[in-house]
């Protein structure tokens, strides 16, 4: 199903494409099988120093933004904000 949705607006588009400019229905749509290469890890220092140079802030200030967030998801979701700390390696103090 997330699959699906994850296509759907591709989808949309190829149908919409028809010669005579009406939605054309196939008589089916094969997906791609999902696939993970190398190319879909990367090191999470990589990703916040990468935001935090595309945002012009420091990598301390997206981290800090990041585990605001989190913590400020955990207490809507009625959970203890700080459940994560010592997974992630969180300091209390951030």
């Amino acid at each position: 199903m997330g699959q699906l949705l994850a296509y759907l607006p591709e989808v949309k588009k190829r149908l919409l494409q028809g010669a005579s400019g009406k939605p054309s229905l196939p008589d089916a749509i094969l997906l791609p099988a999902p696939t993970l290469s190398d190319q879909n890890f990367v090191r999470a220092v990589e990703s916040v120093r990468r935001s935090a140079r595309g945002r012009g802030v420091s990598q301390q200030q997206v981290r800090h933004e990041a585990v605001t967030e989190n913590r400020d998801w955990l207490e809507i979701m009625s959970r203890d904000p700080m459940e994560f700390n010592d997974i992630l390696g969180i300091d209390d103090t951030v």
